[in-house]
């Protein structure tokens, strides 16, 4: 896309596909059973992001719509956005039966090195903290169980 004025039909399509998506889990959020505590509700966070969402897709859809050009995308290697696509498509398969820390820690290790990433440290410390870091504010703060799976017998 170049600079001139005129209608960015990228971001308008992307827009018009996040407010659907948005709908969508608002909506599909409200049969979420409410929990037997006193702790929030589980159909609140996913709300909360569906509304985030929206608003986010009604700035992209107001500077489309007016001209402005947000959204430049180049891709330098294809077969290596492909691959990700059907690492992530994996993971998304083996999630429940394999559990969610140890599929995190290999996605991300297998894209760290699929995107050539260097230092082994990096492989080593970053997909472990973060996945248990993101494991503890599921599992503790938000209380939104994630698939144990293979480290079931732990908890």
């Amino acid at each position: 896309m170049d600079a001139k004025k005129g209608k960015n039909w990228v971001d308008i399509i992307v827009s018009l596909l996040v407010y659907a998506l948005a709908i969508f889990v608002f909506v599909a959020s409200a049969s979420f059973k409410p929990t037997a505590d006193a702790s929030l509700n589980p159909d609140v966070w996913p709300r909360i992001i569906a509304v985030l969402m929206c608003l986010v897709a009604t700035v992209q859809l107001m500077n489309a719509l007016r001209g402005r050009v947000t959204t430049h995308v180049v891709v330098a290697n294809p077969k290596e956005v492909l691959c990700a696509i059907a690492l992530i498509i994996l993971y998304s398969a083996l999630l429940k039966p394999v559990g969610y820390i140890v599929c995190s820690i290999v996605l991300m290790v297998c894209l760290l090195r699929l995107f050539h990433t260097k230092g082994l440290w990096i492989y080593l410390v970053l997909p472990v903290a973060t996945t248990l870091v993101t494991y503890y504010c599921f599992h503790n703060l938000l209380r939104v169980p994630l698939p144990e799976g293979l480290l079931a017998f732990l908890g």
